[in-house]
């Protein structure tokens, strides 16, 4: 994804307003990424085809856990 798409996304969003976000860029992959490879269309794949789904379930678990040690109850209950 390019920055300039992630600041339009941004924009429409209230400043006010809370949000998780992942951010990787290119050199978190250092050792990995050869000078060969074209980082633009692996980060778009990354993007576009991972199954982020995992990391939507392990942030419900973190706010579980957290809801637990604040003594809440879960919304999922």
């Amino acid at each position: 994804m390019k920055v300039k798409h992630v600041i339009k996304l941004l924009s429409e969003l209230d400043p006010e307003e809370s949000i998780v976000i992942a951010l990787w860029e290119k050199e978190a992959f250092e050792g990995i990424i050869q000078d060969d490879d074209d980082w633009e269309v692996i980060a778009d794949n990354a993007t576009n085809e991972v199954d982020w789904s995992q990391a939507h379930e392990d942030i419900i678990a973190h706010i579980e856990m957290f809801q637990a040690a604040q003594g809440n109850t879960s919304i999922f209950d």
